[in-house]
């Protein structure tokens, strides 16, 4: 659902099922900004992040969550 409402704002949407293929897909392909869930199967958000710094990817990164835990937010 958020992928088709992302379509109507950006030209090309990707999606990445969990954060391991977001990060395969991030080091293989150019794009303009990010958005990832902190709760993402195979590799959290906190961690897509700290790889994404490790390897230089400069995109800028909107996260989400439905925790409602202050400490995350």
């Amino acid at each position: 659902m958020f992928t088709l409402l992302l379509a109507y704002i950006f030209e090309q949407v990707d999606a990445a099922a969990d954060g391991q293929e977001a990060l395969d897909q991030l080091v293989e392909n150019s794009y303009d900004i990010v958005f990832t869930d902190l709760s993402v199967p195979r590799m959290s958000g906190f961690q897509l992040i700290q790889k994404m710094q490790q390897q230089s990817l400069q995109q800028p990164i909107i996260v989400m969550s439905a925790h409602d835990d202050d400490v995350l937010r």
